[in-house]
């Protein structure tokens, strides 16, 4: 028989439930379902489901949040603004407490209730996203002038377009190589 996995929209842990034990782990293996978010105006597509693994652990006040996880994306490459797939696997790794006096930086206060799994893992490929999304390392991007994508078709456009900041070093250039 094939087994089905339950896809759940959206995953919150209880952090009261999970404070009133002093020591406790919990492991986490769940598949969420998104469609999609914005991050600096840009689309970023889920194309298959995000999976989740790991653990959830309580030790004293603080709860530790320890899981992998992967999924395909769709993004926008920066220089030929083509739409491509990415897939990523990342490691998440937070600690959350309700305590506001909590002398550790690196320690997430949190004043709900609740942890939002699936705002955890958006903003931890946030971060992990690269500064410059690249189709491939090789992309050559678009005509500066008549903005045809390069990596699809040649352009037209003049090849000894200078920029007229930089025409007198042009011209120093070309008597160069004419003594």
């Amino acid at each position: 028989p094939i087994l089905k996995t339950k896809i759940k929209k959206i995953n919150k842990l209880d952090i009261k439930e999970l404070l009133k034990r002093k020591n406790f782990t919990r492991n986490i293996d769940e598949i969420f379902k998104s469609d999609s978010f914005l991050y600096n105006s840009e689309e970023i597509k889920f194309l298959s489901p995000i999976k989740a693994k790991g653990k959830v652990s309580v030790k004293d006040n603080l709860v530790v949040l320890d899981i992998e996880v992967s999924t395909t994306l769709e993004l926008t490459c920066t220089r030929c603004l083509d739409r491509y797939n990415s897939d990523i696997t990342i490691n998440i790794f937070e600690e959350y407490s309700q305590d506001t006096k909590q002398e550790n930086t690196d320690v997430t206060i949190i004043t709900e209730d609740y942890i939002d799994l699936l705002k955890v893992i958006q903003d931890n490929i946030i971060v992990s996203l690269p500064i410059k999304k690249l189709c491939e390392d090789g992309c050559k991007g678009l005509c500066q002038s008549c903005g045809v994508n390069l990596n699809h078709e040649e352009c037209k456009c003049s090849k000894d377009d200078v920029d007229i900041r930089m025409a007198k070093l042009k011209d120093l250039f070309l008597s160069d190589k004419e003594v």
